[in-house]
């Protein structure tokens, strides 16, 4: 596959701001053609930005948005050598808000009843407890099972079947 040098000139100028699936899109090629070329030209995403430095007095670089900032723009960490993030607040709050958004929609938070394994009963999700090691996010029983099969339990669970 042929690559042209503007397409070369794309990838270094956006690697570090967009995904490669982002990146395909745009140049109207295949993700994994992208990140192959990518690595090919040697342009790594990574977070940390050692060698930048602050542009002027009061300034420095935010690798997800690939521009400088005021310092005042950074949280505060400890473990770095400047004592500072190395995405500004505002990246931050992006880059947690996608991780947000990617939890949610992998736990599926959106249903609304769900079946219990042992009473076979189609229940409202106020019905099961929370549980985060399940893909869905909730127990694999209802409370009112739960509370049957442990009766020496110190707390049972409350039900919530008139909801």
């Amino acid at each position: 596959m042929e690559w042209t040098l503007s397409e070369d000139d794309y990838i270094e100028k956006y690697y570090l701001v967009k995904s490669d699936e982002e990146l395909a899109k745009d140049l109207s090629k295949i993700t994994s053609q992208v990140k192959k070329r990518r690595y090919d030209l040697g342009f790594t995403k990574q977070r940390q930005t050692p060698n930048r430095g602050t542009r002027k007095e009061g300034e420095k670089w935010c690798w997800y948005c690939a521009e400088y900032h005021k310092i005042s723009e950074f949280n505060k960490n400890k473990r770095k050598e400047d004592g500072l993030q190395d995405e500004c607040k505002r990246a931050n709050k992006e880059i947690n808000l996608k991780r947000k958004a990617k939890i949610s929609k992998k736990k599926g938070n959106d249903i609304l009843e769900k079946k219990c394994l042992k009473c076979d009963e189609v229940k409202s999700i106020n019905n099961f407890i929370k549980n985060i090691s399940t893909s869905d996010g909730y127990s694999k029983f209802c409370k009112q099972c739960l509370n049957e099969n442990k009766t020496s339990r110190k707390y049972k669970m409350e039900d919530n079947s008139n909801e």
